[in-house]
């Protein structure tokens, strides 16, 4: 499911004002037009269609193009978006949505009940996006059209999460006769044309996409929401192979916003005049996870024994800059699952030789430790501070550097020692999180490598799952991860922040990772 490439290896993408050409953007009155410029990697893989997504960097796009039927609010509560209010059964198993009027896909083409319909229907036919759990409970006949501006949706059994999944990626509305009318016998869906291509009703729409040059961006003059209308006229994305390149291009102030920098280079802009750094709060977590069937990881001491071996104030100061906080368990600050009591594991040198010791391991063993630079950049600066502070109670380690593919596929086999891994939850519940980890019999191509199949866990998730009442799925869930932590069958090391380095002329940006960079709300006093 998850989802982020290689940073430092694979180039950046910088949003280029035309104006770095010495020719300034000039509006129909005349007047000169506003762009702001964004710096994040794109990876060949990504692309428009939300019925095949599955990353970040597809989400990045999407997000300027196309709206969905909810989306949450900066508190994480879920709020009305192309779908203004709803009704649900007592049991459920129906949502009937009532939709927005008035509302256009970019070429000018109405919004009506039948593009939601279609917009499903294409995407549970098409079955390739890794978000969402719509598979999981429709069939092809959940969703009907009771009216012009009115769906129902009717599941197999209780959804109580409906609304929340809504929000993501995979749920984005496209135009139906656009897509038909780039449809071919060979792809009835037009798979290719949307991959490079849309017809949303969001605040941007797409202008070009010249590949390994740059993507065009301009205002939808009539974007529905009042709230959300863009600030600026166009973005521009213009690829740039050297971080430092882009770093230097924003010293200069030739571009706005630089995101997916290295550590280092977020801590050198620190301070710098006139460039602030952020550094935005997601539920974004780094943890060790082991396959706790297989000898010596199967024992409990053991795993507890690598706890108390780590030592995480060091790990977030020299791994990652400062960039990250401690975590507690696998929720971090911010999900129902949150317990700011939980206990947190300190480094102990002597409790975790002793547990060595009761587990039979009184001289250690060898092991390794598997990462891939394509999650995240800093692991094998992580994997070097573990594998010295695993030293110190006598296990000895290999690092394994892998692309994140055979990291996934290793996981899934099982038996692979250690693995570091991140997990970014792409919406705000601790079902995205725990109902993934914590879940031993649910299929997971490998992100959930530590095989733990526990009755009261998986007895508890399906509860959870299918409760409305908050404060029993806080229970259920709390419960979930105090166990992970008693019985160390994952040890988390730290949650992430997301940084960005801007310009100070850049005002109302915003970051989550729900709903990706918030370019409709960024605007630029540059120039006034």
């Amino acid at each position: 499911m998850k989802r982020l490439g290689s940073w430092l290896n694979r180039g950046i993408l910088i949003l280029l004002i035309v104006g770095l050409l010495g020719v300034p953007l000039v509006g129909a009155e005349g007047e000169e037009e506003k762009s702001i410029t964004f710096v994040r990697p794109l990876m060949g893989v990504a692309g428009f269609d939300p019925a095949t997504s599955g990353d970040s960097e597809s989400g990045h796009l999407m997000a300027m193009v196309y709206d969905t039927l909810t989306t949450v609010d900066r508190e994480g509560k879920v709020i009305p978006n192309l779908a203004k209010g709803w009704a649900i059964s007592p049991d459920f198993k129906e949502y009937t949505l009532y939709l927005q009027e008035g509302v256009k896909f970019h070429d000018g083409t109405p919004f009506t009940a039948d593009a939601v319909k279609y917009s499903f229907d294409r995407m549970l036919m098409v079955g390739r996006t890794a978000y969402g759990y719509y598979s999981n409970y429709a069939t092809e006949d959940t969703i009907k059209v009771i009216g012009e501006y009115t769906v129902k949706f009717t599941f197999k059994e209780p959804w109580t999460l409906f609304l929340v999944d809504l929000i993501t990626d995979a749920y984005k509305i496209v135009n139906p006769a656009y897509v038909k009318a780039h449809a071919a016998a060979d792809d009835p869906w037009a798979l290719k044309w949307l991959h490079d291509h849309e017809c949303g009703t969001g605040p941007f729409e797409l202008v070009e996409w010249i590949h390994g040059d740059r993507i065009l961006f301009k205002e939808f003059d009539e974007y529905w929401l009042e709230e959300s209308k863009p600030k600026v006229d166009k973005v521009i994305f213009k690829l740039v192979t050297d971080p430092s390149t882009a770093t230097m291009m924003l010293e200069r102030g030739d571009v706005d916003i630089v995101e997916k920098l290295t550590m280092d280079q977020f801590i050198d802009l620190r301070g710098k005049p006139g460039i602030n750094v952020v550094n935005f709060p997601i539920p974004k977590i780094t943890y060790l996870t082991m396959d706790v069937t297989q000898s010596p990881f199967d024992n409990p001491k053991v795993r507890q024994a690598i706890a108390y071996a780590i030592n995480y104030e060091d790990s977030i100061e020299y791994a990652e800059m400062g960039f990250a906080k401690e975590l507690r368990g696998l929720s971090p600050k911010g999900m129902l699952s949150y317990n700011l009591d939980l206990f947190r594991y300190r480094q102990d040198l002597d409790k975790a030789r002793e547990l060595l010791k009761e587990a039979g391991y009184p001289d250690g063993f060898t092991t390794q430790v598997t990462f891939s630079l394509e999650r995240r950049a800093t692991f094998e600066d992580m994997a070097t501070l573990i594998k010295s502070y695993l030293a110190e109670i006598g296990i000895k380690v290999e690092l394994k550097k892998v692309a994140f593919s055979t990291q996934l596929e290793m996981q899934e086999r099982g038996g692979y020692g250690l693995s570091l891994m991140v997990w970014t939850a792409v919406f705000p519940d601790p079902e995205d999180i725990l109902g993934w980890l914590a879940d031993g019999l649910r299929p997971s191509g490998g992100w959930n490598g530590s095989h733990w199949v526990d009755d009261k866990v998986v007895d508890a998730l399906s509860k959870a799952r299918n409760i409305t009442d908050q404060e029993e799925r806080q229970r259920h869930y709390q419960m979930i991860d105090k166990m992970i932590v008693d019985e160390a069958t994952y040890i988390p090391l730290y949650t992430l922040g997301h940084p960005f380095a801007m310009r100070d002329w850049i005002e109302g940006f915003y970051y989550d990772s729900f709903t990706h960079s918030h370019f409709w709300q960024t605007n630029t006093t540059k120039g006034d």
